[in-house]
């Protein structure tokens, strides 16, 4: 805080002089977003729509409260360490070696590189760029949402679309804030898709090394970290209608595109053919798919009678099954007429 305050009146001196979107973030380069510090925006890295000297307008605040509308936000975020190292990138999973004998033929791969690199007087390279990547998803919320980790949350609403900031994070804005809403419903936030940010320096060295060290010889306790930095690019944001009984956000619904004029209105009972995808609410890790699905609608969605030769889940007539949350999709939308081609968006906190 001290140090905010010397910057500030350092910089105050220059605003006069020079003023524009330069200057203001210069003195605002360590502006914090809640009270107590946990959360602090450091830069702008680009500035996104609009004018860089204009406060963001997109954001309404009718969206943060209880109400009949909420706002899901679309962002791909790199978090690291304040060393560097990575610890979580919402475009691309570098999986851990599972096994001892694959984490031990990692260790030997990474020994004769650094070898090599040293020989070559090339700087260290860090663990994870020796783990293959794998393509992810970007990471989705409504903002307000009580199981998103708040410091993210309150991250993203001083952000414009299109905009990329980087901001550092306490814990106590990480999964201290949500861990009474988790314990609430009976479930761990993992599930929901978000990243485990309680980590160690060197956390992936030390996940290599735990085979052959005790936790003693680790001094774990004294690697711990107090917080992350992470990098929000906004992608984009969407307008979804809360149909929850009590406007918590519990259910959201969205219609992205209401069908091909042409078509037929869908009405209940009519026999359908549609994909359905079901994802976690945060990363989008995909839990069930159905590419070519038919059904009536609003008659054959739960119906379950056994599980076909890939163990997939089949109706009493050997059709694909159906969850009732994918009929409900369609047929709960009233404010407009969906027609066959509609591409509908639901997100449910329970069920």
């Amino acid at each position: 805080a001290a140090m905010l305050r010397q910057v500030q009146h350092k910089t105050g001196k220059d605003r006069k002089k020079l003023a524009g979107k330069a200057v203001s973030d210069i003195c605002a380069g360590l502006a914090e977003l809640c009270p107590d510090g946990t959360v602090r925006k450091l830069r702008i890295e680009e500035y996104g729509e609009g004018d860089p000297d204009e406060e963001p307008k997109w954001l309404q605040p009718q969206w943060l409260s209880k109400g009949s509308e909420k706002v899901v936000v679309t962002c791909q975020m790199i978090i690291s360490s304040h060393g560097g190292e990575e610890l979580y990138n919402s475009k691309e999973y570098r999986p851990f070696p599972e096994t001892k004998q694959a984490r031990d033929e990692l260790k030997e791969y990474m020994e004769m590189v650094n070898f090599l690199d040293q020989e070559a007087g090339k700087a260290p390279r860090l663990v994870g760029d020796f783990y293959r990547k794998v393509k992810k998803r970007p990471v989705r919320w409504f903002l307000g949402d009580p199981g998103m980790y708040k410091g993210f949350d309150l991250a993203v609403r001083t952000m414009k679309p299109k905009e990329r900031a980087i901001f550092e994070v306490d814990q106590p804005m990480l999964a201290a804030s949500v861990e009474q809403f988790y314990e609430g419903i009976g479930f761990h936030s993992t599930i929901a898709g978000l990243p485990q940010l309680q980590y160690h320096i060197e956390e992936q060295r030390l996940q290599i090394l735990e085979d052959e060290m005790t936790e003693k010889e680790l001094e774990l306790d004294n690697k711990t970290q107090h917080g992350v930095k992470v990098e929000i690019t906004l992608l984009g944001y969407i307008i979804f209608r809360d149909l929850s009984p009590n406007g918590d956000g519990s259910r959201l619904h969205a219609v992205i595109h209401p069908g091909v004029p042409e078509a037929p209105v869908l009405r209940r009972g009519d026999a359908v053919c549609g994909s359905f995808f079901i994802n976690r609410p945060f990363d989008g890790s995909l839990l069930v798919q159905n590419t070519c699905a038919e059904w009536r609608l609003g008659e054959d969605e739960g119906l379950y009678e056994k599980q076909g030769e890939n163990n997939e889940p089949l109706r009493p007539d050997g059709g694909a099954f159906v969850p009732r949350s994918v009929g409900d999709a369609l047929l709960k939308v009233d404010w407009m007429e969906l027609r066959h081609g509609a591409l509908a968006e639901v997100r449910l906190r329970y069920g």
